[in-house]
């Protein structure tokens, strides 16, 4: 009996746990290169005289009788966050908080920071996902405050917002006693961007926030947010802007609940320049002309008329947002779907009658005048039946209906591709390159390989632009990144795709590419190279160059133009998964040396076994042993 026992114990504790070690940058002792060492928690008073109190796990907690009882708690899928051992940067600036052990296949680490000057603390959340597939979680910060809530309200004014609406970033508590005198300012979110918060408040002293989100395989995402101590009257809301521009750019773009470069950004760009171009947006019609002249009134006529390349165009005018007309017939003419036709005015146009009485204004294009219809918002979503936009370089923007019928072909430093424009996410010409950002995430500098392009428009019908009239394509869906590698290259171009080669020769290995997480360059010829077991080969590539297939199309570099490939999850051969569902059958053995055997080989599979490993433990039907060991591997039991 005392043999079985002792047997049972060692078996609890020497289980390997497949699972990597969360990482900060650079590894657990350093920040972005700054040396870290056992954090102070306690009181600390800002220069505007609010007291915060960080306590374990980056709670905020309790000092005498504040309003804050317990502030900032995390929940993953409603299981909390947990740190045992915080650090702290040298000055204290900043508190590091790692999680004790991995939350739904993440790593977590917690930072604080508290700006005394501006009265602040800011949070930032790291998500880095250890598992071989994409998760999508809930992410909620909870607090719990030392007496009832009086009332809660957006930024904009807004009471009890279950969710934060697109010009809306933050809340303001107010507590319900007098003796509290401070309100509670949060910042949650800015501008278009992946993750926007629900709210809700479970009783009359907690308020919940709850974020979506989303991290791809072997990759990171990050959450920003962060709340200020004002007086009632005059919140102060802190600068989720300012915030921003203290991250480096890597962790920039991977926030969550800011804009983000990697996240609709052309549509976002195409929409705010569709509203811009429209100008003034006046509650009634109005007519601007020469000499800041404006006239409030009201268009009579059913249509307008407009001579173009394609023939003449009649529109009517319920469609148009806004007429600018020269002076010598020339006129552009913006939509409501956000196109812009140039053309001369015709004949047979719409007029403007003055509120204030007396003569009608015809539009014939013998006047200059600028008519912007009444009652517009902005173009905040992208209007419905709009399968792309192709803005020319004199100012036009048409609508098209079937961006896959135009076949393209781009040419770059790296190799040619061929497709059509529905593979395209944005074409454009920046500072006199062009750019191709494909619908699979690649993005580089490609010349096209056509001297014109033949697409479908809604309004024209099939027109024909030379590429030199070409400025910008922009496609209504966003881009979804597709294939198992990234490489990013220099001038922050990047592709997507699947290695190329049956082996990548390091220090004369020859390595499997399906067991590489990471080749980074290190130097003018040689590469570090991370394994998904957790081995790492550093020495000279062979050959110097690498390929990589993206778009159906081979694409070769010199380890002179590639940073770092990053496999997005770790690939298996069906012999793999044979081999490992072998061990866990064996985890069921009545023999327990077969069974330790069976843990210690499944280990050694590392982070590549987890989406075997989960699968089976959902199963069912498993010996409660077998169910433990799983739960060990994937790091679930502690």
């Amino acid at each position: 009996m005392r043999m079985t026992l002792a047997r049972i114990w060692i078996a609890v504790w020497v289980v390997p746990v497949l699972a990597e070690e969360p990482r900060l940058a650079g590894s657990w002792g350093d920040l972005h290169g700054e040396p870290l060492v056992p954090a102070v928690l306690g009181m600390w008073t800002d220069l505007t005289g609010s007291a915060w109190n960080v306590q374990d796990h980056a709670v905020l907690g309790r000092i005498g009788a504040g309003m804050m009882n317990a502030g900032e708690a995390l929940f993953i899928e409603n299981e909390p966050f947990a740190c045992d051992a915080p650090l702290m940067t040298r000055d204290g600036a900043e508190w590091v908080f790692p999680s004790n052990r991995l939350l739904h296949g993440l790593a977590v680490t917690r930072r604080v920071r508290l700006d005394r000057q501006a009265g602040t603390v800011r949070y930032l959340e790291a998500f880095r996902n250890l598992s071989a597939g994409a998760l999508t979680v809930t992410v909620e910060l909870r607090t719990q405050y030392n007496g009832n809530i009086g009332e809660w309200r957006s930024d904009r004014g807004t009471l009890s917002p279950v969710t934060l609406g697109g010009d809306e970033e933050g809340i303001v508590v107010q507590p319900a006693s007098a003796n509290h005198d401070r309100l509670f300012v949060y910042a949650l979110c800015r501008g278009t961007c992946a993750s926007r918060p629900a709210l809700s408040a479970p009783s009359r002293f907690a308020l919940h926030v709850r974020y979506q989100i989303s991290v791809p395989a072997g990759e990171s995402a990050f959450l920003l947010h962060g709340l200020a101590q004002t007086p009632p009257g005059s919140p102060r809301h802190p600068s989720m802007a300012d915030w921003s521009e203290e991250l480096p750019s890597g962790e920039r773009e991977r926030v969550v609940n800011l804009p983000s470069p990697q996240l609709d950004d052309a549509r976002s760009r195409l929409l705010a320049a569709v509203t811009a171009e429209w100008g003034e947006l006046p509650g009634e019609d109005t007519l601007f002309l020469p000499g800041q002249s404006r006239l409030p009134g009201q268009v009579r006529g059913e249509q307008i008329v407009l001579g173009t390349p394609w023939g003449a165009r009649r529109w009517t005018v319920d469609k148009v947002v806004a007429l600018e007309v020269s002076g010598e017939g020339k006129a552009r003419l913006f939509l409501r779907n956000g196109e812009v036709w140039r053309g001369e005015l015709g004949a047979g146009s719409a007029r403007f009658a003055p509120a204030s009485g007396g003569g009608e204004v015809a539009f014939d294009g013998t006047r200059e005048l600028r008519w912007v219809r009444g009652q517009v918002s902005g173009l905040k979503e992208w209007p419905a039946g709009v399968e792309g936009y192709l803005e020319t370089q004199d100012g036009q923007r048409f609508v098209l209906s079937s961006p896959g019928g135009c076949q393209v072909s781009f040419t770059s430093h790296w190799g040619a591709w061929k497709g059509t424009l529905d593979e395209v996410d944005e074409f454009v010409w920046r500072e006199g390159d062009p750019w191709l950002t494909r619908r699979d995430g690649s993005r580089s500098r490609a010349f096209p390989g056509e001297e014109s392009w033949t697409v479908e428009t809604r309004e024209a019908g099939p027109i024909t632009l030379p590429l030199n009239r070409i400025r910008r394509f922009v496609h209504r869906l966003a881009r979804v990144p597709a294939g198992s590698i990234e490489a990013r290259l220099r001038d922050g171009e990047r592709l997507m795709g699947e290695w190329s080669t049956g082996g990548i020769e390091v220090q004369g290995v020859v390595l499997k590419p399906s067991a590489i997480r990471e080749l980074r360059r290190v130097g003018d010829d040689s590469v570090r190279v991370t394994l998904w077991d957790g081995g790492e080969v550093n020495g000279p590539l062979g050959g110097g160059v690498v390929s990589l297939v993206s778009g159906g199309q081979e694409f070769r570099f010199g380890l002179g133009d590639l940073e770092v490939m990053i496999s997005r999850g770790p690939g298996l051969s069906e012999e793999d998964r044979a081999a490992i569902a072998a061990e866990v059958a064996r985890l069921g053995d009545p023999q327990w040396e077969t069974r330790e055997a069976a843990t210690r080989r499944l280990a050694a599979w590392g982070v590549r076994a987890r989406a075997e490993l989960s699968a089976a433990l959902d199963s069912g039907g498993l010996e409660p042993e077998v169910r433990h060991r799983l739960r060990r591997l994937l790091g679930e039991e502690r």
